[in-house]
């Protein structure tokens, strides 16, 4: 079979199926893709199966048949045609591939090499491409016809003006030297054939088809006019090259190109008695041309005319202007046509000048028609006078004018304050008369009119203006037709709006007298909570907010409106344009949403929600109103306790007498936390790290509640715990608070001798097993707890959990959750959590799952995270190991007191005494003061460490505190300690710095200009320098230096919690050794008095962790009076 295959040159594939197509037939050509390949010598038939290209194995397979030539002299067949199942069907890929799969197995078994394949293929595509540059000879016959759809179309010869059409079709060369049909319809190019058309002929057809192509059908001629895209005459231009002529039509000798031109209106007078206004195309001026004027002439137009106008003058040439855009345009005149291409028209233009017939006006009107008719043409097309009979307008400027006034249909007023603005653009023409004078025209524009050919688009005087308007602001009215603006726009429009835009040249601004007034508030919105408790004997809190604007209440719907369309400024009803602060009052709905979300009802109607009840769970939000609102009333009862749930420091209590155990500081301060919330029957989470007590503070918690109940006891605590932890529950109770009954329910009631009521009514403490609690679920319900300790609390972290339904179910007002992890997977465990401890304090699940877990653990919503955590943080109290149990090394502090040289001494007395006599005048206006009163006594701490930082004149004064400094890290290098230096000053810093390099310490150093923060630290921690030197700020937080064992502060600072931030950088977990520190205090000085500022106010702000500013602002005029006294 072999040996019978037939060889297609690779060239005549190419021809039969295409370029495309044998590109992709080469990937198939293979025995993995054909299969079954038979050949017919006798009817020189092709058969194969060819796979699909839906991949091997699972790809359908197609039946392809090419039907050849017989084999030549050199044994080359070629195709005749094909037919495949594919859905390509003829000519297909698998053809071409069936083709080179059986050319390739036929030199293979002939012995064929591959090179001497590939050459003679080589050889055979140049001969074929060399007969393929052959191109047939094809052109466009191009003629100019009347219009049919024109009033006067198709009567006789051609129409006066552009109007008339330039159509095409495509021509073969016939007998006798002319142009015959080739009886091809445009149609047919566009799906697929060519004809026997070469590539660019067929492309360069195709493309002049495509811009042309319209609603007219175009089966033989084709209409150029219809052209949508101005780039005919480009196309048309490079005919040649695609290796098209351009023909005439009948009654044509010849088509020539013509100069660039310009198309318009133009007046000329055939015999001085009249004006005829006609389109018409000129040269462009520079242009050149093969033509005299260019568009006008006489002779033979095809009009029928000989030209000649009996006065000599030329007349308009007929043609056609091409394409929507008009981009090219066709003149004839001796029968020749002339194709010239046009400048870019504006919108529009063309159809006009295409739609305008020649229009006569008698002599004795033409002053008339100037008058009344001339500028409205100036208006819409290009217009020359060629017979110097016309006044044409001077175009002079725009204008702007600006009519508000409330919009048809719109009531006076209103909430929404809508108004209409009516943009109207006027032109002003300076225009001659009949009697010499000259008038201004003022005519109104549309946007339209401004986009064609005239000189407004580019006007200087326009663009000024709209620059002018957009600058300040306005663009957005720079539009057509009436806009309508409401609310806030309204507002802007009627306070801004009018001055500016009344100040700029060229704009007037109409007022209808019905306009609403509007003007801006003179304050901001004042928010003002209110609660009262509520009196139905349910602790529930009524609370109502509001909002007013120069005392005048504002609904909630405009603010919150403003908040979510980001607006910084809204309109109330009553016209007053009012600033709002969008974060302030979009932290105000957030709070009233989560409120109403979690209240149980809503106080009466009102329409804006901003009354609700809210429980004790609801103090985050309570507190965070408070501390946004202007105004707060005195709060009621309950208001009191929310407020204290939600500070950060509840009321200290004695530990239990009956608490037979020593608690530790922070667990004092963990009972402290739960007495307040028992104090207000309301649960928490003690989420403490293991080992810390969690179960001697819940023990000590219900010894105090025993011992604060008085006369009544408070009932029976249930504990829930673990089974393996019940024993121990028992155990600790028994140890810790031996004055309390405890009982242990290990068993189910039916596999005990007692009930749970039984027990509960006889002991203090019931302690049980969850999976007991479970089981007897009924029964515990049945007993009114006076609270419930629910340990390792994460084991009822499944809502839909029985367990969680038997907590649930339990009788008691008060439930503390005791547990280190109470969020293992996700936010719902922590819902489940905090719902049966702390209840009211998170909404339900669904509106949990929507308010917050979703954008925290989705979205990764910061904002919304530590929103959570504010509303938990009253009801959650978590302490970690390393911050409250780690044994710490000693700390000693020691004050190094310094004596200043007399030189040193002289120069601070006077400069103190300065400093006083202007500085104890200034603190009788001490806020006013401030800064220069601080800054007068930073001058006075600098002089306390050397006198140079003041003057440089005293760089010869010796500086004590210098010299005692690096005598004393001599001393503790020498004995392989490594200390920390601390300064605020910077200078001061370098000072030091640069002794200690002159002694031999290695150093590290880091202050504020230190770009390497990293680098100076690691220097220090691992490069083993021996003393690091910081400034108070840029080293007093965020570091770990416990590799230094001494610290030495140079000038003390009067925050104390800033000293001891700096402090903490040695003295904190990881640290083996003791720490030294060294505050070095320049006697009878300013430093000294700082010293004691700092121990009078040590208690006071022992909690501050800010920077010092907060200190600052603290200090009084007595304070700094003190210092200089």
């Amino acid at each position: 079979m072999q040996a019978s295959l037939p060889r297609v040159p690779e060239t005549d594939v190419a021809s039969f199926v295409g370029a495309a197509a044998l590109g992709r037939a080469r990937g198939y050509a293979d025995a993995t893709h054909i299969r079954e390949l038979r050949y017919d010598a006798a009817t020189h038939r092709l058969d194969a199966d060819v796979a699909g290209s839906g991949g091997r194995g699972g790809r359908a397979w197609y039946s392809t048949t090419v039907h050849l030539t017989a084999p030549d002299a050199d044994g080359y067949s070629r195709p005749r045609r094909s037919l495949c199942t594919c859905p390509v069907a003829l000519n297909c890929k698998h053809a071409a591939a069936v083709m080179l799969y059986a050319a390739t197995l036929a030199d293979r078994d002939a012995g064929v090499s591959d090179w001497r394949r590939q050459a003679e293929e080589s050889l055979r595509t140049v001969d074929a491409g060399r007969a393929y540059q052959e191109a047939p000879i094809v052109g466009m016959q191009l003629s100019v016809v009347p219009d049919e759809l024109a009033p006067d179309g198709g009567a006789g010869g051609l129409q006066p003006g552009l109007g008339n059409r330039l159509k095409a079709r495509i021509v073969v060369p016939g007998s006798g030297g002319r142009w015959k049909s080739a009886g091809v319809e445009w149609d047919r190019l566009r799906y697929g054939w060519d004809g026997g058309l070469s590539l660019a002929q067929a492309a360069w057809l195709r493309a002049v088809d495509a811009l042309a192509r319209s609603h007219r059908q175009a089966r033989v001629w084709l209409d150029l006019c219809d052209a949508e895209v101005p780039a005919l005459w480009p196309l048309v231009s490079t005919a040649a090259e695609a290796e098209m002529e351009i023909v005439p039509g009948d009654g044509l000798r010849e088509v020539v190109p013509g100069p660039p031109r310009r198309v318009g209106l133009t007046a000329w007078s055939p015999d001085g008695s009249a004006l005829v206004v006609v389109a018409a195309a000129e040269v462009e001026p520079g242009s050149g041309g093969a033509w005299d004027a260019g568009g006008y002439g006489a002779g033979d137009d095809g009009t029928g005319d000989d030209g000649d106008d009996g006065e000599g003058r030329d007349r308009p040439l007929p043609g056609a202007l091409v394409g929507e855009h008009g981009d090219m345009v066709a003149l004839v005149r001796d029968r020749v046509l002339e194709l010239s291409p046009v400048g870019r028209l504006g919108p529009g233009v063309a159809r006009r000048l295409r739609q305008w017939r020649a229009l006569t006006v008698p002599d004795e009107a033409v002053p008339e028609f100037c008058a009344d008719f001339l500028p409205d043409l100036v208006d819409r097309f290009p217009v020359t006078d060629r017979v110097g009979l016309l006044e044409l307008p001077r175009f002079d400027r725009v204008e702007l004018e600006l009519t508000i006034r409330p919009p048809a249909g719109a009531g006076p007023g209103g909430a929404t304050h809508e108004l209409g603005l009516m943009l109207q653009w006027h032109r002003v023409d300076v225009m001659r008369m009949t009697d010499d004078t000259e008038v201004m025209r003022r005519r109104p524009l549309s946007v339209a009119e401004m986009g064609i050919g005239t000189p407004l688009p580019g006007d200087p005087a326009l663009v000024a203006l709209t620059t002018a308007v957009s600058d300040a602001g306005w663009g957005w009215i720079l539009g057509e037709g009436t806009l309508r603006v409401t609310g806030r726009e309204a507002g802007l429009v009627l306070t801004d709006g009018l001055e500016q835009l009344r100040s700029l040249d060229g704009v007037t601004v109409v007022l209808a007298d019905e306009v609403p007034s509007i003007r801006r508030a003179t304050e901001g919105p004042r928010i003002h909570v209110a609660t009262e408790d509520d009196r139905s004997g349910i602790d529930w809190l009524g609370l109502t907010v509001t909002v007013t604007v120069e005392g005048r209440p504002v609904p909630f719907a405009a603010i919150f409106r403003a908040v979510v369309t980001g607006q910084d400024e809204f309109l109330t009803e009553d016209g007053l344009l009012v600033p709002v602060d969008l974060e302030r009052f979009g932290e105000l709905r957030e709070l009233l949403d989560e409120a109403m979300a979690a209240s149980a009802e809503r106080v009466g109607r009102d329409p804006d929600g901003t009354g609700v009840k809210i429980g004790l769970g609801q103090a985050g939000v309570l507190a965070d109103l408070a501390e946004l609102a202007d105004d707060l009333e005195p709060p009621s009862g309950r208001a009191r306790a929310l407020l204290e749930l939600a500070a950060d420091t509840p009321a200290p209590v004695p530990a239990p007498a009956a608490l037979e155990a020593d608690l530790r500081p922070y667990q004092q301060q963990g009972l402290d936390w739960l007495a307040m919330l028992w104090r207000h029957r309301i649960g928490g989470i003690l989420a403490d790290d293991m080992g810390l007590g969690k179960t001697i503070q819940s023990l000590a918690l219900i010894a105090h509640a025993h011992e604060t109940a008085g006369d009544h006891p408070p009932g029976p605590f249930l504990v829930v715990a673990p089974s393996s932890v019940v024993p121990n529950w028992e155990a600790e109770a028994r140890r810790f608070v031996r004055s309390l009954r405890v009982a242990r329910r290990s068993a189910t009631e039916a596999r005990s001798t007692t009930t749970v009521a039984e027990d509960a009514a006889a002991h203090d403490i019931v302690v049980t097993s969850a999976a007991v609690l479970r089981l007897d679920a009924e029964s515990y319900a049945g007993i009114e707890w006076a609270g419930v300790i629910l340990d390792e609390a994460q084991q009822a972290k499944n809502p839909g959990s029985k367990l969680f339904a038997a907590l649930a179910g339990l009788r008691a007002d008060f439930l503390l959750a005791v547990t280190g992890t109470p969020m293992e997977n996700n936010l719902t465990e922590l819902w489940a959590v905090a719902a049966l401890s702390c209840r009211g304090v998170l909404p339900d699940a669904k509106e949990f799952r929507a308010r917050f877990r979703t954008p925290i653990e989705k979205d990764g919503d910061q904002a919304t995270l530590e929103r959570l955590r504010r509303r938990l943080r009253p009801f959650l109290l978590r302490r970690r190991k390393e911050l409250v149990a780690a044994d710490l090394p000693p700390r000693t502090d020691a004050v190094m007191e310094i004596e200043l040289s007399a030189t040193h001494r002289r120069i601070y007395e006077r400069e103190l005494a300065r400093q006083r006599a202007s500085l104890l005048a200034l603190l009788d206006d001490f806020e006013s003061n401030r800064i220069s009163i601080l800054a007068g006594l930073t001058v006075l701490r600098r002089l306390c460490l050397d006198a140079s930082l003041v003057d440089p004149d005293h760089l010869g004064v010796a500086s004590v505190k210098t010299d005692e400094l690096i005598a004393a890290l001599r001393e503790v290098v020498a004995e392989g300690h490594r200390a920390l230096v601390f300064s605020q000053f910077t200078t001061y810093l370098d000072t030091v710095v640069e002794r200690l390099r002159d002694e031999g310490i290695t150093v590290a150093h880091l202050d504020g200009s230190t770009t390497d923060r990293a680098g100076a630290v690691g220097e220090f921690t691992e490069g083993g320098a021996q003393v690091f030197c910081l400034s108070l700020k840029a080293g007093g937080v965020g570091l770990n230096l416990v590799g230094a064992d001494y610290v030495f502060l140079l000038d003390p600072w009067w925050n104390p919690a800033t000293e001891a931030q700096a402090v903490d950088r040695a003295h904190r977990i990881g640290q083996t050794r003791p720490v030294l520190v060294y505050r070095m205090v320049a006697r009878d000085t300013i430093e000294e008095r700082v010293v004691e500022l700092q121990q009078r106010k040590a208690e006071l702000f022992a909690s501050v962790l800010d920077s010092g500013e907060h200190f600052s602002a603290a200090l009084t005029a007595d304070d700094l009076r003190g210092l200089l006294e």
